[in-house]
This record gives C-alpha cells, sequence and structure tokens, in this order.
C-alpha cells in the first residue's frame, strides 16, 4: 500500500465515523427531547387517601415534563419525606406513562 491509498482509507474510516456519531448524537437527541416521550399519564396505586394530585404536588411533577430527566430516586425520596407515606415506588412506563406505587 502507498501512503496516499492509506490516508484515503483513513480519511473514509474518519468520515464514516463522524457519520455515525452524528447520526447516533440525533437519535439521542429525539428520544431525550421528543414530545412523544413526556409525562402525559400517572398511575398511583397502593393509595388511600392520597390522590394523583397530592402525590404529584409532594414529589414535585408536572404534565409535559420530559420522562427521561425524572430521575426516579429523587422522586422516591420527595414522597418518602412526605410522613403520611411509608413506602414508594416509581417506574417509568415508556412512553409516557409514570407508574407510582405507594403505601401510606
Amino acid at each position: 500500500y502507498t501512503t496516499l491509498f492509506r490516508s484515503k482509507i483513513l480519511w473514509n474510516f474518519i468520515k464514516r465515523a463522524l457519520i455515525f456519531i452524528l447520526i447516533c448524537s440525533a437519535a439521542i437527541g429525539f428520544v431525550l427531547y421528543s414530545p412523544f416521550f413526556v409525562l402525559k399519564h400517572v398511575e398511583l396505586k397502593g393509595a388511600k387517601f392520597l390522590t394523583v394530585a397530592d402525590v404529584m404536588k409532594i414529589a414535585n411533577l408536572y404534565f409535559d415534563e420530559p420522562l427521561f430527566h425524572l430521575e426516579t430516586d429523587n422522586v422516591t425520596r420527595r414522597l418518602l419525606g412526605d410522613l403520611r407515606i411509608e413506602s414508594a415506588q416509581v417506574v417509568r412506563d415508556l412512553p409516557n406513562t409514570l407508574n407510582i406505587e405507594i403505601k401510606e
């Protein structure tokens, strides 16, 4: 192989790698910021006295916020900070639902 041939191979490899990285970045950006993956529904299980609105206020949750930006551990921690809630489990249910199970 000549030096010119090697440099063409290297340049083609670099171009393909950059295109691949660009496509992956666009796909990740779409998933993270797409209106398809925003909070639209909250499924609440185990609540006897608290409503979905109460739990959302305690957990500082808002509809239409990106679901991937919600840190479920932090949501659980905020819920457990309320004295009425003994235990809590928070799970994302894609594309737009948050399942919250609590024990009062």
